[in-house]
């Protein structure tokens, strides 16, 4: 059945013809157009096409109601220029409005919405432009508020109030960052992904904070320079996903800051190297020692720099785990000769804890601290439980660390040797993934 003879049914009431199917209830088409979104899609492309118009007639012929806001918003957005899948959506909401989040053929959820960003943001082909194409729709139309009553509705509707107060927090970052240093103006303002960005903030707050300091640390690797201005910016991020966001569209004028600074600096040593060369020839050709030609430079933000420093922090830190450690056997309830003998395995451990900690801090130099010094992080990890019970989450850091203190106090009773060896083992763990990771830590680039 054609549109031209789909107009009138066969008791003279309006039908819609559908996929080979007509059409006489609403619920029934909506339920159709939902199933078979593309080509619901196709019909309603064009917004003065016959489809879109008799799809018009067929809603306002059962409407029992003579003015009905809800049906008069449906049917102008149905004759809009918006996006094809913004007036469809309009339509199915209306016609059914208990129905799934459905929007571009797919059940909207907050797993479904996380995976769409990702698509959008990684961008390879036609199909991550597509997922691109989708997320601005959502964005830019308002989706996520049109579900209400839907299963999963109010969820959709909290993800679109946090994207639209990270919208509102951004300009402020934004404002902050650029009143600090101009430059970062037009870095800070890309249009085509910053949208994609706070969605997918907005959606898993903690996740998008994990992967924007994931990709940050990777685009670090290779800055030739530490830039007080983008220090002072990645050390003020800490966790937060807007702020880390602004450190990575930051990253270009950084690197080319950077980049600038190095050549100013390999244009000084050739500079002192001409100098030191011209005095040398005039005394006979004899080079000064300290700059004979070929004698390595020392790099840019070597390592080698801070390294009295970092083992004042490592010798700092292990003498607090010595006194630690000290402080268990004292309380330990053991008889004298299993004491003697946990003795000697704290002793063991202990050493090993002070030979990779002081490694560590002689290897990364002024990089170890404060970001991968042991006080730092154990102080961290001390208070935060500490922290906790002066949130709304301390009932359940009580409990944890009610249970953690139980076990503790029966393995420490039963097997007083496995205590210092699991923490030697976790100390000499964390030390060596500190080391792997040094190179991909915000602050410890070069």
């Amino acid at each position: 059945m054609g549109f031209q003879d789909g107009r009138a049914g066969s008791q003279g009431q309006i039908v819609f013809p559908f996929r080979g199917e007509v059409y006489t209830e609403t619920s029934a088409l909506a339920t159709a157009f939902t199933a078979n979104w593309a080509d619901a899609a196709g019909q309603l492309r064009n917004p003065a096409g016959q489809p879109a118009q008799l799809l018009r007639q067929f809603i306002e012929a059962r409407s029992r109601e003579r003015f009905d806001p809800r049906r008069e918003d449906a049917l102008s957005e149905l004759a809009s220029q918006d996006p094809v899948n913004v007036r469809l959506l309009a339509v199915l909401r209306y016609m059914a409005p208990g129905a799934e989040p459905v929007y571009g053929g797919g059940v909207l959820g907050p797993g479904e919405l996380w995976n769409l960003t990702r698509h959008a943001l990684r961008g390879r082909g036609r199909d991550d432009e597509v997922a691109h194409d989708w997320v601005m729709e959502i964005v830019e139309h308002g989706v996520l508020r049109r579900f209400t009553g839907a299963p999963g509705g109010e969820g959709l509707a909290e993800i679109e109030q946090r994207r639209l107060d990270a919208e509102r927090r951004w300009e402020h970052v934004r404002h902050r960052l650029t009143g600090e240093r101009p430059a970062l103006a037009g870095a800070l303002e890309d249009e085509r992904m910053l949208p994609v960005q706070l969605l997918n903030i907005a959606v898993d707050e903690a996740r998008a904070a994990r992967r924007l300091d994931r990709e940050l640390g990777a685009a670090l690797s290779g800055l030739p320079v530490r830039l007080p201005w983008f220090e002072r910016q990645l050390r003020a991020a800490g966790t937060d996903p807007l702020l880390l966001l602004a450190a990575l569209m930051s990253l270009p004028e950084a690197r080319a800051d950077a980049e600038r600074a190095a050549e100013g600096v390999r244009q000084t040593w050739e500079a002192q190297e001409g100098r030191e060369e011209a005095v040398g020839n005039a005394q006979g050709g004899v080079m000064p020692p300290r700059t004979r030609r070929g004698q390595a430079r020392p790099a840019l933000g070597s390592p080698q720099q801070g390294r009295v420093g970092a083992m004042f922090w490592a010798v700092a830190g292990m003498s607090v785990v010595s006194l630690l450690w000290w402080a268990f056997l004292l309380v330990l309830l053991v008889s004298d000769e299993q004491r003697g003998s946990v003795s000697l395995v704290v002793g063991f451990v202990c050493l090993a804890e002070w030979a990779a900690e002081c490694a560590l801090a002689f290897s990364m130099g002024r990089r170890y601290h404060p970001d991968c010094a042991l006080l730092p992080r154990v102080a961290r990890l001390v208070l935060a439980p500490v922290e906790a019970f002066r949130t709304r989450g301390f009932a359940r850091a009580g409990m944890l660390l009610l249970f953690v203190v139980l076990v503790l106090s029966l393995v420490t009773g039963w097997l007083p040797y496995l205590i210092p060896g699991a923490v030697g083992l976790l100390h000499l763990l964390w030390t060596y993934l500190r080391w792997v990771d040094q190179d991909r830590r915000r602050v410890a680039y070069p």
